[in-house]
């Protein structure tokens, strides 16, 4: 399709437009194209015109003309010869409703009485399928069916169904008594494509068991601007579809059901329901989007979706309102879960996440929760990441594998407020990632990991409510654990249970407690070869009392490995329980003269210890070799020497370039603000030697 110029009557009756008009092309929908004609004084989109050959572009131009003059019924005329049509006209039947216009009935091709028109309708359908498929368009005003329509004839070509608007045409199906699995609109469509258009299903006690629209033999099902309403006894849903189903602009109320789909792709967007039970049900679905809609339940989950494991689709859960009595999403399989504001009642998680095999839940808002916000079950390749949790009265996160070490676990950078439980609970997971996690005002544990293999938990901010739980992060039984740059405060600690070489470091701890051997890190258990380096205890914080003591070891705790801890503001710096060795890891304090030649004398800029500890050894290394004599070389604490006996310094050979390991002979005890110098007391006589090193190993001792 090309552009070209074209010509234009202009309109004597807008209303009424005769003759033909130049239009562009606004919007291709698959097979159909929908135009804006600039002359005529209403502005809105027409369509749509059916094409043939190669693709229409937005902004071609292209010729209309209007069916018996009404504007919503658009014929096209594509850019080629004047007055040769390139493709077939879409075929339109047109039924009036026995309310209509006068002026509308008179020009119908099918007119309806009131009461039966379902009869109409089959009627105006058949004679569209005979000329190979087309649109049957409906009037304003209501129609009456007297019974379902039970489009027995199979439909493999296009059928679209147009009302002249959701507000302005109305289908009633009252008291039709279905039983068993029917449908007010029951259609088999074999491959073909259905739309449904510009208009309102109402259904009043359409019986047990009875769905508004049932849907089968694959094909695609396309709903625009349709409201679906139901009141009294439908126990089914608004839809059942074995299709390919897509919804835009769709209302609709249902009494218990929303939408019931299986095996097939749906498209959800734009759309407005509420129903007794679930809005959206699908069983082994895949490729699934619902975005931009509010979705309520009065009983029952929002959107249930258990995905297949076989699918490489993804499911895509985006920028809905959900407001669900039970859960808002219950998922499964692959499913993209984003920017939702999601909210549920009773017994039940907001979002239940089971038997996933790829799953990702990202900027969503979850409140009004009485029960768990995000439960994840039996899943692989979780990701939890920059959600806002509010007044959780279960555990915010509950992660568990029931079924074997589930892996692939991450929780990241999310916001939970006023937990009355744990704020993040992992259970059982093969590898698990916890990081940079804002958790505040919490009753329970704020970062709980049980039974894992591998965990990291890092940069995580938590603070507690009350000193009725005062652990704010607790792991139990986990093989390889880091906890590193978390900041816990108000009442808690950090707490390691019956864990294999766990790593804690750089943590800072600004909390208080008024029990019994409180401490700001606690080894307990069975703990085995524990490192614990480099974490501050910052006291106390809202005028409690300090924690007895910074580390507390454990009777059970074996092979602990500490230093370099700041825990100077508890009341005392370790309680040590442990048995096996108990190891305070050794400081390094690197000394250099990179002057060349170097001289003798006061040598290094002062270093002050802090906390209680010893200096274990020393040992000196220089680049180029003193001649003529040894390099010797002294530490000092406050100015004394830890060498009593002098020549028993660390000492270079003449010709060589690094000294044996030097063990202090004096006394090497170092208390809290000790000066640490260095002294070259000789160099070498006729070469003194250049860019020296001098490294002392230290360890804390309280």
């Amino acid at each position: 399709m090309t552009s070209r110029s074209s010509f234009s009557k202009t309109a004597s009756n807008p209303n009424r437009p005769t003759g033909f008009y130049s239009a562009t092309v606004t919007r291709v929908d698959g097979a159909d194209v929908y135009v804006k004609v600039p002359r005529l004084t209403y502005e809105f989109e027409h369509g749509p015109i059916p094409y043939e050959g190669s693709v229409p572009k937005v902004g071609d131009d292209t010729f209309v003309t209007f069916l018996e003059g009404n504007q919503d019924d658009v014929v096209g005329l594509f850019p080629g010869s004047l007055g040769r049509w390139e493709g077939p006209i879409q075929p339109t039947v047109f039924v009036a409703a026995s309310d209509a216009r006068p002026e509308l009935r008179h020009a119908s091709d099918y007119e309806a009485t009131g009461t039966n028109d379902d009869a109409k309708f089959v009627l105006a359908i058949d004679a569209v399928l005979a000329l190979g498929g087309g649109r049957v368009s409906l009037s304003d005003g209501n129609f009456y069916w007297g019974t379902r329509l039970n489009y027995s004839s199979v439909v493999t070509r296009n059928l679209t169904i147009e009302g002249a608007g959701q507000d302005l045409t109305t289908i009633w199906v009252d008291d039709l008594g279905l039983s068993g699995a029917q449908g007010a609109i029951t259609m088999n469509l074999n491959g073909g494509h259905l739309v449904l258009r510009n208009l309102t299903i109402k259904g009043n006690d359409v019986g047990s068991f009875g769905y508004l629209l049932w849907l089968t033999g694959g094909g695609t099902v396309t709903l625009e601007n349709v409201g679906l309403e139901t009141t009294g006894t439908l126990a089914a849903a608004l839809i059942f579809s074995l299709c390919d189903l897509a919804l835009w602009n769709v209302t609709g109320t249902s009494a218990l059901h929303g939408i019931l789909t299986s095996k097939w792709t749906s498209i959800v967007r734009s759309t407005f329901l509420t129903s007794g039970g679930c809005v959206e049900y699908t069983q082994d679905k895949e490729g699934l989007l619902i975005a931009d809609s509010f979705l309520t339940t009065l009983f029952g989950t929002g959107v249930f979706l258990n995905g297949e494991d076989t699918t490489t689709l993804v499911s895509t859960i985006e920028g809905n309102t959900i407001v669900a009595a039970d859960e808002a999403l219950f998922v499964g399989g692959r499913v993209n879960i984003i920017d939702n504001d999601l909210s549920g009642a009773g017994s039940f998680p907001v979002v239940r996440i089971k038997d996933a095999t790829w799953v990702n839940v990202e900027d969503n808002h979850i409140h009004n929760t009485t029960d768990i916000p995000i439960h994840v079950e039996d899943c692989d390749l979780v990701t939890i990441r920059r959600n806002r949790i509010d007044n959780p009265t279960g555990v915010a996160i509950h992660a568990v594998s029931n079924t074997g070490l589930h892996t692939g676990l991450v929780i990241e950078d999310n916001l939970i407020d006023d937990t009355t439980s744990d704020a993040i609970f992992v259970d059982n997971y093969a590898h698990a990632v916890i990081g940079e996690n804002q958790l505040t005002n919490g009753l329970g544990i704020g970062i709980h990991i049980k039974d894992t293999a591998v965990a990291s938990v890092f940069s995580n901010k938590v603070a507690g409510a009350d000193d009725t739980e005062p652990r704010r992060i607790y792991a139990e039984n986990v093989d390889n654990l880091v906890l590193s740059d978390n900041w816990v405060s108000d009442k808690g600690w950090i707490e390691v249970f019956d864990c294999d070489s766990p790593v804690i470091v750089d943590n800072s701890i600004d909390t208080w407690d008024n029990a019994t051997d409180s401490a700001a890190i606690v080894l307990s258990g069975t703990t085995d070869s524990p490192y614990v380096f480099r974490n501050i205890y910052e006291g106390a914080s809202a005028g409690g009392s300090v924690v007895d003591y910074g580390l507390s070891i454990g009777a059970s705790v074996t092979n602990v490995k500490h230093g370099r801890n700041d825990f100077r503001l508890a009341t005392n710096w370790l309680k040590d329980q442990g048995t096996g060795t108990s190891e305070r890891g050794l400081i390094y304090l690197p000394f250099a003269d990179e002057a060349d030649p170097i001289v003798a004398g006061p040598n290094s800029v002062p270093y002050q210890w802090i906390g209680n500890g010893e200096i274990v050894d020393v040992i000196v290394a220089i680049d180029t070799a003193p001649t003529g004599a040894d390099l010797i070389v002294d530490v000092n604490v406050e100015g004394t020497s830890v060498w009593a006996t002098q020549g028993a310094q660390p000492t270079i050979a003449a010709g060589s370039t690094k000294s044996v390991v030097t063990f202090p002979d004096a006394s090497a005890v170092l208390v809290d603000g000790d000066i640490i110098t260095v002294d070259i007391d000789q160099v070498g006589s006729a070469t003194p030697g250049s860019n020296l090193t001098v490294l002392i190993r230290a360890r804390e001792t309280r």
